[in-house]
């Protein structure tokens, strides 16, 4: 089980990748266009794993962060 800071960690990175979207300071034509760009990166989580991840993963974060009223943590739960 995760430690409650590690799941802070991983929210707030969670975050990073999604903040462009929500502050609209993203660049691409669209956000499905942003999501694929952030995807076809690798991306260090706080644990030093490296990953990737799908466009949908990391708009399904920023639909979760939105519709539970943009609250940070929102973007940890696996639900």
């Amino acid at each position: 089980m995760l430690k409650e800071e590690t799941k802070k960690e991983i929210a707030l990175f969670r975050f990073s990748l999604i903040a462009p979207i929500v502050s609209e300071t993203y660049r691409e034509a669209s956000k499905m266009e942003y999501f694929r760009n952030v995807a076809n990166k690798e991306h260090m989580l706080p644990t030093g794993q490296l990953v990737k991840f799908s466009p949908l993963t990391i708009k399904k974060w920023y639909k979760k962060y939105t519709f539970k009223g943009k609250v940070i943590r929102s973007v940890f739960t696996s639900s």
